[in-house]
């Protein structure tokens, strides 16, 4: 039964009829509510969040800090050979 039937069954007030099928009914709400619980604390977790994007920050300016100075030595030996080609 996906979430959306038994919210539909339990706002119509159907209720199981057997104890073993609410005691299942209950135990899945209970698991949702825990997934719910922690997505919510995750969110609210700020000092987490900060530290995960400070982080995520961090490795994209160190990948681009060294494909800049992957390009700049690139250059820098193009103009040295060119340089030293002229002058010999």
């Amino acid at each position: 039964m996906t979430r959306t039937q038994r919210d539909q069954e339990m706002a119509a007030g159907a209720v199981p009829a057997d104890q073993e099928a609410l005691r299942a009914q209950i135990r899945r709400t209970r698991a949702e509510l825990g997934d719910t619980i922690e997505v919510l604390a995750a969110r609210a977790d700020l000092r987490s969040r900060l530290r995960e994007r400070w982080a995520a920050f961090g490795v994209r300016a160190r990948r681009r800090t060294a494909e800049v100075v992957g390009t700049l030595r690139s250059r820098a030996a193009g103009l040295a050979a060119r340089r030293r080609g002229r002058s010999g």
